[in-house]
């Protein structure tokens, strides 16, 4: 499987057609659910067999286990009919991107709810927003 990481880094950074991504998470996937019946629950296996069937072309369970948070790839044409099959389903659903300017993280203090002045940091300059 760790030779599988250089598949998709070439896929990600080439010109590649990105529903081979798509297809190399759908057979690691399927390598990781042979390997232990642990891997994932009844629940998980559901949603991604529906997600599969409305058009998805493969998926990858993120986090730390119990549960966690389920990403899938699917072509743009059919994410509508994805997220639609996936929500019936009972899957809550997100929006993400690609984050360019690699891991993010916020520092949260007391005043952490206090939204008077919102402070955003870019890589131009800072800016404050008066709520």
């Amino acid at each position: 499987m760790l030779s599988l990481v250089d598949d998709a880094e070439k896929v990600l950074t080439s010109k590649t057609d990105l529903n081979e991504f798509g297809r190399l998470l759908d057979y690691t996937w399927k390598l990781k659910r042979g390997i232990s019946n642990r891997i994932s629950t009844d629940s998980i296996d559901g949603l991604y067999a529906k997600g599969m069937a409305a058009g998805a072309l493969g998926g990858k369970l993120l986090g730390a286990g119990g549960g966690g948070f389920l990403l899938v790839y699917c072509p743009y044409n059919v994410k509508h009919q994805v997220a639609h099959r996936l929500e019936a389903a009972g899957g809550q659903l997100m929006d993400w991107n690609f984050e360019l300017r690699g891991a993010q993280s916020w520092i949260c203090d007391e005043d952490r709810w206090d939204y008077r002045d919102i402070q955003v940091q870019m890589p131009d300059k800072e800016y404050t927003f008066h709520v």
